[in-house]
């Protein structure tokens, strides 16, 4: 699940381009570093991460709101990746995070 959603919402999956068998071959640096071993250990990294982090918090059954240094530890995760580039989703998450916290206090 978290790799297709990988996939739709930031146009990254070097799982899924596994799996469906569309490395991107042609393109022998594309293929290095973008849908190689590095690129695919980050994204299952990420989604352990993330699930972890959903996990502790009951699956937000209560609410609640996702960590910042959760998407810290995601950008450090990702520089020099592609998907480094979709970082004004990021910032998008970051500031509805900001709100729901302030909005608490």
């Amino acid at each position: 699940m978290f790799h297709l959603s990988y996939a739709t919402l930031l146009g990254w999956s070097p799982v899924t381009r596994m799996l469906l068998d569309r490395k991107r071959r042609s393109d022998p640096a594309f293929d290095e570093n973008e849908d190689g071993g590095r690129a695919i250990a980050v994204e299952e990294g990420i989604s352990a991460l993330v699930f972890g982090h959903v996990r502790r918090r009951r699956f937000f059954e209560a609410g609640g709101t996702v960590d910042p240094g959760l998407l810290t530890s995601i950008e450090e995760m990702i520089t020099g990746l592609e998907v480094a580039n979709v970082s004004r989703l990021v910032e998008v998450v970051r500031s509805e995070v900001a709100a729901k916290v302030c909005a608490a206090v």
